[in-house]
């Protein structure tokens, strides 16, 4: 059996599993945290509905993009969607983000599951999802 690399994230959020879930897929909001600075997203396109596509462009020193489509979305609970990168050695490579979102007392805990990454991206997108995490609450911390 073939073990894939597997990214887990965990962070308690200041915010409902609504609120958090509705972060996701809003455009604006994506702006403020979605990269991990000092990159950042320049334009984000987002069809979210299961099969939808999005992209975000990316500025990191140059032109980044990421793109991807909706595998699952279920409000205020999951998102799941594929992950790919125009810089990765085959750009067509397909990962996989699964958010689960579980109420916890004053807010809520998200988990973040980056699973089937190219090896040699393991490193590069563990500090990059820690440090979104910690953007994004951040941004949550602002909100309320």
């Amino acid at each position: 059996m073939r073990v894939t690399p597997q990214i887990t994230i965990t962070r308690h959020l200041p915010a409902t599993a609504a609120e958090v879930y509705a972060e996701w897929l809003d455009p604006d909001a994506l702006l403020e945290w979605m990269c991990p600075h000092p990159a950042r997203p320049t334009r984000i396109q987002l069809d979210p509905v299961v099969g939808g596509h999005y992209r975000f462009d990316i500025e990191d020193g140059g032109a980044v993009v990421v793109t991807g489509r909706y595998l699952q979305l279920d409000p205020g609970r999951l998102l799941s969607f594929t992950w790919s990168c125009d810089q990765w050695a085959d750009p067509d490579a397909e990962s996989i983000v699964t958010v689960v979102l579980v109420p916890d007392g004053d807010g809520c805990e998200l988990t973040l599951t980056h699973t089937r990454l190219p090896t040699e991206q393991v490193a590069g997108h563990t500090n990059g999802w820690t440090a979104i995490a910690d953007q994004l609450m951040q941004r949550l911390v602002s909100l309320h």
